[in-house]
């Protein structure tokens, strides 16, 4: 009998493991120490689809919440989470995700929660990349468009040609205020796609976050990039059981709902956009 066979039967789900980690809390231990029980990192393994590459998995998240004060004071069982949903993306495409910077562990904090509650969000660069593996893409791009910039987008011959003048300041606090956000991308037969997002967009989806995240203060281009390319992604009708759950449906109603409606069959994302 290997080690990971003696896990007791109550921490063989998700629901078991969280009480264990909630009650640990309970007696006064933190995060770090719970996650290095033995008991809790043979119940990970046994829960995540890649348990070959646990070791190297654990490793970068053990290093990435240890590192932040912010993720210490989340609540375990969201780290708990956290980390499933990371074992997930990193089997699938990429062991190195957090080390690579294609996501990161945000604390999201909720007014008249005691703990913030920990995400796994996938940036920019893990978007895109995970878009041109599913979508068979050449390249995918997007920026946003500030105040006072020169921006025209036309279609002809079913290319489309993209006129962008940008603004440079080296003082940030200058910068004026973004407008706009769009994303282009080619896929490897040459066929284009391209999506824009107004204003108005901009602003509907930033206010549905639900709760408050330190990437919208401290990353506001990257994650108005990401949204674009998220519509853009729609668009192209993506259909792979990973990807699927970064098609969040960004209307109004994801700001009354702390759980936002995933998209889980390509039936429900025509729905989507037909709204």
């Amino acid at each position: 009998m290997n080690e990971v066979d003696k896990v007791p039967a109550a921490l063989n789900s998700k629901v078991e493991l969280h009480r264990e980690v909630g009650a640990l809390t309970k007696k006064g231990e933190n995060i770090l120490m719970i996650l290095n029980k033995p008991e809790i990192k043979y119940a990970l393994e046994k829960l995540i689809s890649s348990p070959y590459e646990f070791a190297r998995l654990f490793e970068a998240f053990f290093s990435t919440v240890g590192l932040n004060n912010a993720l210490l004071n989340c609540s375990p069982e969201s780290i708990i989470d956290a980390f499933l949903r990371y074992s997930e993306f990193s089997g699938t495409y990429e062991p190195e995700f957090l080390k690579r910077q294609y996501s990161y562990l945000v604390p999201r904090f909720a007014k008249g929660n005691n703990f913030a509650k920990c995400e796994y969000e996938l940036s920019y660069k893990g978007l895109s990349y995970i878009a041109t593996k599913e979508c068979n893409l050449k390249v995918i791009c997007a920026q946003v468009i500030r105040e006072g910039e020169n921006f025209k987008a036309n279609r002809k011959d079913n290319r489309y040609i993209i006129e962008h003048e940008f603004l440079f300041y080296t003082d940030p606090t200058r910068e004026p205020a973004i407008v706009g956000a769009y994303a282009h991308c080619i896929s490897n037969e040459g066929i284009e796609s391209f999506t824009l997002l107004n204003k108005k967009d901009l602003e509907r989806i930033r206010a549905a976050a639900p709760g408050k995240s330190l990437a919208w203060d401290s990353y506001e281009s990257e994650m108005y990039c990401k949204s674009a390319i998220k519509r853009l992604c729609k668009h192209l009708l993506l259909t792979s059981s990973n990807t699927k759950n970064l098609l969040f449906i960004e209307d109004e109603s994801m700001a009354s709902s702390p759980e936002p409606e995933l998209l889980d069959n390509k039936t429900k994302i025509k729905q989507a956009l037909s709204v």
